[in-house]
Order: C-alpha cells, then structure tokens, then sequence
C-alpha cells in the first residue's frame, strides 16, 4: 500500500511539473506541425497524443482529423473522429462527443469497413448506456458482435464483451455481466493486450464487491492498478483510486473512502476528467452522511450539483438530441437517396428492357417481312416457271397433233 501511495504520490509531482513545461512543449510542436505535411501532420498528433491535457488532446485531434481529410484518408479520419469522441466526453460536452461519434460511424459505412464500424458502434454503445438508453447500447453492442466477427478481429470482440458486461452490470444483472467479463479476460490474456486488461480487471472488482467477496474484488483492482502505473496512466489511476474508495465505502469504512476520493480528484482536476470529478464530489458527500458530517457533505453535494448541471444542463440535453435527430436525419436521407438510385436504376433497367424488346420486335417484324416477300417472290417465280412449263407441255401437244 506504501508503495502504491508513494506512486500516485510521484505521478502527482510529474504531473504538477509537466503542467509548467507544457505550454513550452505546445509551442514547439505547433512549431514542428506548420512545417509537416498532411501525413507527418497525423503521425505526430497520434505519437505525442499522451503527452497533452484534455483539451489540447481535442485540439491537436482537430488538427489530425482536417490533415487526414485533406489527404483524403478516410479511414484514418474515421478513427480519429472515434479518439475525438472519447476526449470530449471526458470534458463533459456530450454533444460534441455524440457528434464526433457519428461523423466517424457515417464515414465507416461509406468505407463499409467493419472494423472502424465496430469500435464506432462500441463507442457509442458506451455513451447510451451513460445516457440510460440501454436498449440503444445494446443494439450498438449487437452490431459490434456482428463487425467484430466480420472483421476477424478477437481484439475488437473483446471490447464489445466488456462492454456489453457494463450494460448489464448496470442493468441489474451481474450474473450476466461476469460471464461477459470472463470472456474478455480469457480473450486480453490470450493476446497480452496490458491496456484492456486494465479495464476488465477493474470490472470483476466491481463484480466482486457486489458478491461480497471484497478480498478478490481488492486483488481486481490491485492487478488494474499495477499495470496502470507500469502503464504511467494518470487518468487510469484516478479511476482505480475512485473505485477503490467504493470499495471502502461498501465495507462502511467511510474515513478510508474520503482519503482516496481526495487523491482521486486530485488527478481528475488536474487532468480535466470533469464527469470523475463530479462522480467522486457526490460520492464523498455520501461519505460524508454516513460520518454524520453534514456540512461537508453539502458542500461537496454542491459542488457536484454545479459540475451535474454544467454537464447536463438542459441545453446540453437538448444539443445532444438535436445531434441525435440530425444523425437520423442523414440516415432517413442516406436510406431515401440509396432507394431512389435502386428505383432509378430499375426504371433504367426497364427502359432499356423495353428498348430492348422494342429493337429486337422491329428487327424481328423486319426480318419476317423480309422472309415473307422472299417467299412470295420464290412462289411467284416457281408460279411463272410451272406456267411456262404447262404451256410447253401445250405447245408440244398441239404440235403433235399436227
């Protein structure tokens, strides 16, 4: 435990000195991107995309995706679109995350690429179910399934199993949850994949505690944890120090929740993760009813509340369901356009048909036209030549009886 506080500890000291280094390290990459082309211009923003906050993140991916675009690399603006959706939506601006999301899903399906489709689909699948649509996550998830397998891609099915653990996991259904968990942990170990296996192994921790096993739910999130700092995840690691503290808070160990909620929102603040940020306010006001300490506790329910509103406020409800309707709406019109150009290309076909018919009855007309005044010229010819044989005949007869 003395080790992992020293860690975060550390993580906390880079942190806070690479906050007075960055701005320098922002002006010499600007520096370095006037002078790439499109290409390079990806390259670097996807290599040196770690070393920036939340919001510089959004900014470089801007700044890649407009590259690629102009490159016309499709694909590659796809994939970012899905990176710029994940940064925004730990800022909490929700629409612009939905409509990062379905800029990259509507270019995935014009590429009819079902690896960029699926993990489009999981990404999305991710945010209806933070949004309560479950039944909308699931369908996403289905989908997934469906591109994953398509694709031939055991990394990307994993995704979706964990992902679709989470949905019923917050649907009320941990039985079905661990199965799905299970399934991804025998995928991630299979092909060593450090950074997924973060994830899930945070998600049996959770399992974990709601079965009351609290000794394995705390291995979980030690094992999360350990690859996390390997991993040098500051973002990580303010997740696992949250749910830690939701460990300790199921335990009734209220003081112990309060000391980790504090070192997680240390990190969550400085890395602008606002939706942890406003998790871990609410659940340290919780903690603090529980103490009996209701001063604390309304001051850190009111901070949450702000920070709530901030990212759910009813301008921001109505902005992502306006997003959501536009997205319809491109795919009524897609669907529209895609049948009218089967309807053209039917009508096209029938002209030609008909054309077609036309020729090939005119031709035939032509041709039994021609049949038939050939035979009635061979007819009236062989007509004239028995007449002329029958007078002959006559002649002959006449001669002879003379």
């Amino acid at each position: 435990m003395n080790r992992r506080c020293m860690m975060v500890f550390w993580l906390l000291c880079i942190a806070q000195i690479s906050l007075t280094s960055q701005a320098a390290f922002s002006n010499e990459f600007d520096a370095l991107l006037s002078q790439a082309d499109n290409q390079e211009k990806v390259r670097l923003v996807r290599k040196h995309l770690s070393d920036f906050s939340l919001e510089e993140k959004i900014h470089y991916l801007n700044i890649a995706i407009d590259a690629a675009q102009k490159d016309n690399d499709r694909l590659e603006a796809s994939d970012l679109y899905r990176f710029l959706g994940i940064q925004t939506y730990y800022t909490g601006d929700y629409p612009k995350a939905l409509d990062a999301y379905q800029k990259g899903l509507q270019i995935a399906e014009d590429l009819d690429d079902p690896l960029a489709i699926a993990n489009m689909c999981n990404e999305l699948a991710i945010f209806s179910k933070k949004q309560k649509e479950f039944k909308k996550s699931e369908n996403y998830l289905i989908r997934s399934e469906k591109e994953c397998i398509r694709a031939s891609d055991s990394l990307c099915l994993s995704t979706s199993y964990d992902n679709r653990g989470m949905l019923y996991q917050e649907m009320g259904d941990p039985i079905l949850a661990n199965d799905y968990y299970l399934k991804t942990l025998d995928i991630r170990l299979k092909v060593k994949d450090t950074v997924g296996l973060t994830y899930v192994y945070n998600n049996l921790s959770e399992i974990s505690a709601i079965q009351n096993n609290f000794k394995k739910a705390y291995e979980y999130n030690d094992a999360s944890t350990e690859l996390r700092e390997i991993l040098k995840d500051s973002m990580g690691l303010a997740v696992n120090l949250s749910n830690r503290s939701n460990l300790k808070f199921q335990e009734k160990k209220y003081q112990d929740a309060i000391s980790l909620l504090e070192r997680s929102l240390v990190l969550s603040k400085k890395i602008g993760y606002t939706d942890l940020t406003q998790y871990n306010l609410n659940y340290a006001s919780k903690c603090y009813v529980e103490l009996g300490e209701s001063k604390k506790a309304h001051e850190y329910l009111t901070q949450s509340y702000n920070l709530k509103d901030s990212l759910l406020g009813d301008k921001k409800l109505k902005e992502i369901a306006k997003m959501e309707a536009l997205y319809k709406t491109a795919e009524k019109e897609k669907k529209i356009a895609e049948q009218k150009r089967r309807i053209e290309t039917g009508i096209g076909i029938i002209v030609a048909l008909l054309l077609s018919s036309l020729l090939g009855f005119l031709f035939y007309r032509g041709r039994q036209q021609k049949l038939i005044a050939e035979e009635k010229e061979k007819f009236q010819r062989e007509l004239l030549e028995h007449s002329l044989e029958i007078q002959e005949m006559e002649r002959k007869r006449i001669a002879k009886d003379l």
